[in-house]
């Protein structure tokens, strides 16, 4: 059983508290209000060190968990209580936890304040931010702040499942709008991802601070919300990407660093910024001094409107390169060697509205280039021929220029019924 309960109690105040050796959890809040602990140490329990459930101000000065096997502090909302219906209004100045399954679980708590946070050897993730549906289908998290943080060694102590720990993991479907915000983090080791919030909703912000990611086993970043935004984010030695955007509104960043993602792999992808529909990333820089592979990639597939302001490289092996698929992106300076390769695919039918005029040729916009842009050649090449399936269409042609000269960059390839695609059926232009 819990070793200590204490349920529907208005101002409460204990100076300091340790608890040892239990086979459940050490101590139970349920329903309180205005409870003040001053310190609180917790070592040897086979469930939660502290669980709060619906709280309605709570103050922590110190937490101190070891051998824990659930949350050392989980801050929960449970549907149906009736004397306080929110986890809210709780402010906890630092918490030290090690050899614990879960380091900080916050479920659907609101205007939660942690101060400093060290986690060290945890069997889950380190800090999870969710709402569970088994306990609250009416509320959700927001208005949570974390403050400086260490997190080590995620998913070291191992479990049954085998599933990947995650250093920061967040995950809701909130009907209104939810806000996180982290300080200065720094994560080294993790058996799953450094930080996930991809699957958050379109309701979600999220501000990352400055964050560190060293040695882990997936991402070093996962991001998708309404709004990512971050001062410094660096990723080190990632077994996976060293950022990988799964889309959303905004995506707002002063740098980011990647060094030696892809560990072992034969994967060339080191950053890909896609999928968000405004992209503000002031510079990016990427470093690997591994022995493959020969090149590495920074993409922004998928993405809609934005900009990088500056992009940098050091690779021992090889060289950076830019999959730049995306029209509404641009970039500033650049220092990766060369210039940015610039792939834009465009899908079109004999059917498009376009060709309905007359058949005249036609200017769809391919890339809009940031002022001072210089084009230093092209490549036109099809993949499927341009046919109406009745053998009629043989005098069809495609060339890159401008409104006023159509073959300003590009002299005109076939690429109608007559004119197959293969790997040598493209046109390249001279240098400019």
């Amino acid at each position: 059983a819990t070793m200590i309960v204490v349920r529907f109690c208005n101002d409460v105040q204990i100076d300091a508290m340790t608890l040892r050796n239990g086979n459940a959890a050490a101590l139970l809040t349920l329903e309180c209000a205005n409870m003040e602990i001053g310190r609180i140490c917790m070592d040897g329990f086979k469930a939660n060190g502290l669980m709060v459930v619906n709280a309605a101000g709570l103050t922590i000065g110190q937490l101190i968990a070891r051998n824990v096997e659930d949350g050392a502090l989980e801050l929960s909302c449970f549907d149906g209580k009736s004397v306080i219906t929110e986890c809210s209004d709780i402010t906890v100045g630092s918490i030290n936890v090690k050899n614990v399954d879960i380091g900080l679980l916050i479920n659907s708590a609101r205007r939660v304040n942690v101060g400093n946070c060290k986690i060290d050897r945890t069997r889950y993730n380190g800090i999870q931010i969710i709402q569970d549906l088994n306990t609250t289908t009416a509320q959700w998290p927001d208005d949570i702040s974390i403050g400086n943080s260490v997190i080590t060694n995620v998913g070291a102590i191992g479990n049954t499942a085998n599933q990947a720990a995650i250093a920061v993991y967040m995950m809701t479907e909130p009907t209104e709008d939810t806000r996180v915000s982290f300080g200065n983090t720094s994560i080294r080791g993790a058996t799953g991802d450094g930080v996930s919030v991809h699957n958050w909703s379109a309701r979600t912000y999220v501000d990352l601070g400055d964050m560190s990611v060293r040695d882990v086993g997936g991402v070093g970043y996962r991001l998708g919300g309404k709004r990512i935004s971050f001062g410094k984010l660096t990723a080190e030695r990632t077994q996976g990407l060293g950022v990988l955007g799964t889309g959303g509104g905004s995506l707002i960043g002063d740098r980011i660093t990647v060094e030696n993602a892809q560990l072992a792999r034969a994967s060339s992808a080191a950053v890909h910024l896609g999928d968000f529909a405004f992209t503000d990333v002031a510079s990016v820089h990427i470093a690997d001094d591994q022995s493959t592979p020969s090149a590495w990639v920074m993409s922004d597939a998928g993405s809609g409107k934005g900009r990088v302001g500056r992009v940098t490289s050091s690779i021992t092996n090889g060289a950076l390169s830019i999959a730049h698929t995306a029209p509404g992106m641009v970039y500033g300076t650049t220092d990766i060697g060369g210039a940015i390769p610039v792939t834009v695919k465009k899908t079109i039918t004999y059917q498009d509205p376009m060709f309905r005029n007359n058949w005249s040729p036609q200017e769809p916009v391919l890339i809009a280039l940031p002022a001072g842009a210089v084009v230093t050649g092209t490549r036109i090449k099809h993949s499927t021929s341009f046919t109406d399936g009745a053998g009629a269409l043989t005098a069809v042609a495609v060339s890159i220029g401008t409104d006023a000269q159509q073959t300003y960059f590009s002299a005109a390839l076939q690429v109608g019924e007559n004119a197959a695609p293969g790997n040598a059926a493209y046109i390249d232009t001279a240098q400019y």
